[in-house]
Order: C-alpha cells, then sequence, then structure tokens
C-alpha cells in the first residue's frame, strides 16, 4: 500500500490534572508535530586496530510535541501564560477616584469602557491660604470651574471675583488661571482608551496631580492571571484528514502531555500573532494491556 500524505484536521485539548475539564477546540492550528529522541547505546570492538560497533541498543528517549496556534482565544492565551482563565462581569463605577497628569496615563478597572465622564474634584477655595505652582481649587462662588495656580503666594483674606473666560484671576499674591467647567471633555481633555483615559499634554488639565472623579462601564472580559498555573497535565487529540487521499481519516490520541510555557507571545506585531508552544509526552499508567501504548496511538483509515 503507498499512501502519501498532506494533513490538515482539528486540535483538541483537554486538562487532565489537577482537575479534568472537557475537550476544547483549540481553533487553527498552523503546526502540530511530534519530534522524537533517542538514546544510543553502543559497545565498541576493543579487539582490533580499526574498531568498529560489536552491538547497540537504541530506545526511545523522549518524545515531544510541537505546536504552533494562530487562535488567541482565552483558553489558548491562558495554556500560553501558564494562566487561570476566569470571566470579568460588565459593571458600572460611579464617581470613582482618581488623578490626572498631563501627557500621562489613569488607570481605571477592567477594559472596554463605555459611559465614561471625567469630573475635575479639586479642594474649594481657602482663604489666606499658601498656594503652590500648580495648585487646583474650586471657586466657592463659582463651583462650575476649577482654577490652576500659576504664580504661588498666599490667598487673600476674602475670596476674589473669578474671570470664567480662560484669563487670570488675582487672589492675594496668588495668580489663577481659569480652566473652564468641572466637567471634561472626551475626546479633548482625555481620551478613551483600553486600559484607562489618557490626558493629552496642553489640555485643560496641567502636569500636576488633578483629582478627579470617572463614572464609567467596564465590559465584560476575560481575565487570565499568568504565571498562575504550571503543572497542569493534557490529553491532545488530533481528528485529521489527508487531504492526498480524498480526505481519510486520521485520528491520533496523546493520553498525557505537559506543556511548556508559550515561548513568544507578541504584544505588537506586523502580522498575526502565532502561539508557539513545546510539551513532552509522559507514559499514562491508567492505560494497560498487551501491546497498548502509554503514550499515543494513531489510527487512520486510507481509501
Amino acid at each position: 500500500m503507498s499512501v502519501r500524505r498532506y494533513p490538515v484536521g482539528a486540535v483538541f485539548l483537554g486538562m487532565t490534572a489537577p482537575t479534568v475539564s472537557p475537550m476544547n477546540f483549540l481553533g487553527q492550528v498552523e503546526k502540530l508535530e511530534m519530534n522524537v529522541s533517542e538514546d544510543v547505546k553502543e559497545l565498541q570492538d576493543y579487539t582490533t586496530l580499526a574498531g568498529g560497533i560489536v552491538d547497540s541498543v537504541t530506545r526511545i528517549k523522549k518524545v515531544e510535541l510541537a505546536m504552533t496556534m494562530v487562535d488567541a482565544s482565552p483558553e489558548n492565551i491562558a495554556l500560553a501564560f501558564y494562566g487561570k482563565n476566569t470571566a470579568g462581569a460588565s459593571s458600572t463605577i460611579t464617581s470613582e477616584s482618581h488623578t490626572a497628569n498631563a501627557g500621562a496615563l489613569t488607570l481605571l478597572s477592567g477594559t472596554g469602557f463605555t459611559g465614561v465622564t471625567a469630573t475635575v474634584a479639586p479642594s474649594v477655595w481657602t482663604a489666606t491660604h499658601a498656594y503652590a505652582m500648580g495648585d487646583v481649587v474650586e471657586a466657592t462662588s463659582s463651583p462650575s470651574h476649577f482654577y490652576v495656580c500659576t504664580a504661588a503666594g498666599t490667598s487673600g483674606s476674602s475670596e476674589p471675583t473669578w474671570k470664567t473666560d480662560g484669563t487670570a484671576t488675582t487672589d492675594g499674591s496668588v495668580t489663577w488661571s481659569d480652566k473652564g467647567m468641572l466637567a471634561l471633555t472626551s475626546g479633548t481633555d482625555f481620551q478613551v482608551n483600553s486600559a484607562g483615559l489618557f490626558f493629552p499634554a496642553g489640555g485643560r488639565v496641567p502636569s500636576t496631580d488633578v483629582p478627579i472623579t470617572v463614572t464609567y462601564t467596564r465590559a465584560q472580559s476575560y481575565i487570565i492571571e499568568g504565571a498562575t498555573m504550571a503543572g497542569n497535565e493534557y490529553k491532545l487529540v488530533w481528528a485529521g484528514q489527508n487531504a492526498a487521499d480524498a480526505g481519510s481519516p486520521i485520528r491520533m490520541t496523546c493520553h498525557r502531555v505537559k506543556f511548556s510555557p508559550g515561548k513568544k507571545i507578541s504584544m505588537i506585531a506586523s502580522d498575526f500573532i502565532r502561539l508557539d508552544f513545546s510539551g513532552s509526552l509522559l507514559m499514562d499508567d491508567s492505560i494497560t494491556g498487551e501491546g497498548l501504548s502509554k503514550y499515543f496511538v494513531e489510527e487512520f483509515a486510507p481509501n
């Protein structure tokens, strides 16, 4: 029988230890291959000058799997990171306190933010108080605006008449710059990204720590805690077909596999990311019977 192979197919992986999970579909697998290492013992011929080999024994030292996945599913990412995958529920956070700085990112909890509002929440102006450059206050008589100290000094004994046209207000020996309404404008005063709020330099938020409150809704998400699940063991099944033989079926079962962490996981790339794995086939003592492999078995039905 002469059968050539052009293999394709689906790969399934299920945890067997420390807990048991269903055989999950890994999605697009670009490469799945088995590599065998030999342990060779040779008996040299010590009776002649020319030497040679009198006898040799070859045994399989180890069998390793190499796999490249192109589906960045939560399960596959968790496998790559030796991580635990859990679900993060969608929730709305109201008036959460943060600080903002020009040219910097303010981190929020979760990802996939919608309905974001941000409001400056400064201290209320105080009479005869020493203020430093960059201090932020809210006027008691004009509570919808906030002001940034541009000349340090001591505030007056009575509250000044605050400018609300973006110009400066003199207050004792302090000079205040009107920064406008307390409510910040999305897209202008801040930009929403997947990690939080970015405040562009040159905007209404100055470079110093500005107290703000943020209301937002975070999306339902997958949370992968990396480097928390080392030592898991799996069963791997390849449900394959031979494209060079009219799609004849091939099945490979690896009874007990332990993977190393992913070799490289790209965060920024110029192409679709690939997750490269290697793993060792371990002996499965639960398999008994004459002639049965404790490592792997292949079954195929050529046309």
